[in-house]
């Protein structure tokens, strides 16, 4: 009995006389599996053909699914833009109805801009546009000492004697001083115009009016004389005529 169990001892360990005794050795290349092309996730290969949805740019499609989730988000974020901007302090400067604005309106909609950063956007506008601008006081000083009242004197010809649609152009004009030179360089010749005295040749046949008579037609007509710039032109002219002829002169 000892002697078997010696025995049994002295076989552990030994290789198993059944198991082959081949001694051939196996490449490691030949049992080399070929590179995925693409994982579900790190460390997992798929099976197949890459998916067409799985993109380049993502090396599994975990990967992916996470950018698709924070991308949700975003969207989720984003509000939609209001159905009116509200223009603000800036609707004083800026024209809503021009094409440009319309164009940046249109543009803010579709890219969904919020009204902080649309308003931000107008606000820069303005103060950029007003940079540019000459600062009246420094084109008043151009003018001269007498700057102020040659303004005045120009806005009440202007008043006078142009369409209201020729006022509205002017309006949009810059304040420059070459501006008001100019046009009170036609103010001037419009007066002279007006009371030049005519030759003989050239005077109408029509029988002279008095001052007197110019103020009672002015007044009984006196509607007319404010909205009617021609109106106001001929009444100019006649009272420079009756001055012309020495008869009933202005006190």
């Amino acid at each position: 009995m000892a002697d078997d169990l010696t025995a049994n001892l002295a076989t552990i360990g030994q290789p198993d006389s059944t198991q082959s005794n081949d001694n051939t050795t196996i490449n490691p290349a030949q049992s080399a599996l070929p590179e995925p092309s693409w994982y579900f996730a790190e460390g997992i290969p798929g099976v197949g053909d890459k998916p067409d949805y799985l993109e380049p740019k993502y090396k599994t499609l975990a990967d992916q699914a996470k950018a698709y989730k924070e991308a949700q988000k975003l969207l989720g974020t984003l509000k939609a833009a209001p159905e009116e901007y509200d223009f603000g302090e800036a609707q004083e400067y800026i024209d809503k109805e021009n094409d440009h604005i319309q164009d940046f309106v249109r543009f803010a909609k579709d890219n969904k801009i919020q009204q902080d950063a649309f308003s931000k956007v107008l606000n820069t506008y303005v103060g950029y546009d007003k940079s540019r601008q000459s600062k009246p006081e420094e084109e008043i000083a151009k003018l001269g000492n007498d700057g102020m009242q040659k303004i005045t004197t120009l806005q009440n010809w202007v008043r006078n004697n142009l369409s209201e649609g020729s006022m509205k152009a002017l309006e949009k004009l810059p304040v420059k001083a070459e501006v008001v030179q100019m046009l009170d360089e036609v103010r001037q010749l419009h007066m002279n115009t007006l009371s030049k005295i005519p030759t003989e040749t050239q005077k109408p046949k029509v029988n002279l009016v008095t001052r007197d008579e110019i103020e009672a037609e002015m007044l009984a007509n006196y509607g007319r004389y404010q909205t009617d710039p021609q109106y106001r032109s001929q009444i100019t002219a006649k009272f420079a005529q009756a001055i012309g002829t020495g008869k009933n002169d202005f006190d």
